[in-house]
């Protein structure tokens, strides 16, 4: 159990998931769409190589056009009828094969 493992010094952790850079911007645009900050563009570019607003520019300027999603300054957010669609919305902009770095894990 937790509290033995630690006790004797032992690492309490059960098991590790190494995440490919793939997993890791579809986990970064699943969170960062459900806050309210939405996402930092110019730290998605920095951390995962991907500029959503050129891979995306079509798919993106539909869904603010529909009001799902805007632009604030440097961010990408959702917008209060786009919240209820975060997760698809995440979907939605990784979807494109060419826009998802295919690179080997970390």
């Amino acid at each position: 159990d937790y509290i033995e493992a630690l006790q004797d010094g032992r690492s309490p952790i059960a098991g590790r998931e190494t995440l490919t850079r793939r997993q890791l911007l579809l986990e970064a645009l699943f969170l960062q769409l459900r806050r309210r900050e939405g996402i930092d563009l110019d730290r998605l570019r920095a951390d995962h190589r991907y500029d959503v607003l050129a891979e995306q520019k079509a798919l993106l300027d539909g869904l603010i056009r529909k009001g799902l999603l805007q632009i604030q300054g440097r961010r990408l957010q959702t917008t209060l009828r786009g919240f209820a669609l975060a997760d698809r919305l995440a979907l939605m902009l990784a979807e494109e094969d060419s826009a998802i770095p295919r690179l080997s894990s970390q």
